[in-house]
């Protein structure tokens, strides 16, 4: 006896709402992650912390929605019409299928490339800002391609204590303890300075 059972059109309306679930779940996701990216990166600069660890690769998040949208449609042009109409797509849809399908790759362009557009906007405003970007090795050698430090005292991309932070933790905490190091740091040197120069705040 087969066990075959043909699939239904029920079946292929519930998978396909399903899937445009997922697909839109993600597309949301990338944009939420690139908003929340923003936000931290802004926080520190409204805050002026002596250092910013700029992750390149996560402004490609920015992009994630297009092939999410193209994928949706060219998806659901062919579940409404070939599998639950059970008629071939319409001549002006099945162009739009092919449409859809160039910006799916083009929109994979660009969540891989994307931030070569977005994140010169990212160091100009770090610019603007009063940071400099490290031209050392400050963050860890494997890390450097995607990875920039910016800092509000040039001096410290050359701090050997903030070099060792940043190579044993390269996640938020480290960049965090760096930020807090740097802090007391400067904290320090300014109390000393105005101990040797009391009149010098003045």
């Amino acid at each position: 006896m087969s066990l075959y059972k043909p699939t239904t059109r029920s079946d292929f309306l519930i998978g396909g709402l399903v899937l445009n679930f997922i697909l839109l779940l993600a597309g949301a996701g990338s944009i939420w992650s690139y908003s929340s990216y923003s936000e931290y990166l802004l926080d520190i600069i409204d805050l002026q912390r002596p250092l910013l660890v700029f992750q390149k690769q996560q402004t490609a998040l920015l992009f994630g929605w297009i092939s999410v949208l193209s994928i949706c449609v060219a998806m659901n042009i062919e579940i409404i019409f070939v599998r639950l109409l059970r008629r071939s797509v319409p001549s002006i849809l099945a162009k739009v299928q092919k449409w859809a399908a160039w910006v799916m790759f083009l929109g994979i362009g660009l969540a891989v490339f994307g931030g070569l557009l977005v994140n010169p906007i990212w160091a100009y405003t770090f610019k603007e800002a009063g940071y400099s970007r490290c031209n050392t090795v400050i963050v860890r050698a494997n890390k450097q391609f995607f990875n920039d430090a910016w800092v509000l005292e040039p001096a410290d991309c050359y701090d050997r204590g903030l070099k060792q932070i940043l190579h044993e933790d390269h996640g938020k905490r480290g960049f965090e303890k760096g930020a807090r190091y740097l802090e007391k740091k400067h904290q320090f040197l300014q109390s000393r300075e105005a101990v040797h120069n009391p009149g010098a705040g003045l």
